[in-house]
């Protein structure tokens, strides 16, 4: 009986772990062939939309009430590759614990950047880290 109720508990404990491990999962899609991602930030509506190619990112917020707290702006505009360098997939973003800051990871050549995002235009932007 103990053996049961042992054998019970370890896959009651595997079962909540594996729950658990799914909720903290980075965004991820097999098909590296695309140009765009939408990254979840900690914010209910508010998505980070990457150019996988080149860098770039936008700022997505949708509603589901009112169209006027809709928006589609600019997070960085800077090209990080440009031309034949651009190549889809290049890019990725990976959340941080802080709610407002995501890491830029070029994935061919492993420059890294601090993205910040905020509603605040003045409080946006990228810090490439060396």
């Amino acid at each position: 009986m103990k053996k049961i109720l042992f054998l019970f508990f370890m896959l009651v404990t595997i079962n909540v772990d594996a729950q658990t491990n799914s909720e903290n999962k980075v965004n991820f899609s097999p098909d590296t062939n695309v140009t765009y991602r939408l990254f979840k930030t900690q914010n209910m509506h508010i998505f980070i939309k990457l150019n996988t190619s080149n860098g770039t990112m936008k700022l997505v917020q949708f509603s589901t009430s009112n169209t006027m707290d809709m928006m589609h702006a600019d997070l960085s505009n800077i090209e990080l590759a440009k031309g034949a360098d651009a190549k889809n997939g290049r890019f990725y973003l990976y959340p941080t614990d802080n709610f407002y800051t995501f890491l830029l990871l070029d994935q061919i050549d492993g420059r890294i950047w601090q993205v910040q995002w905020s509603i605040d235009p003045e409080n946006r932007g990228i810090l490439r880290i060396y």
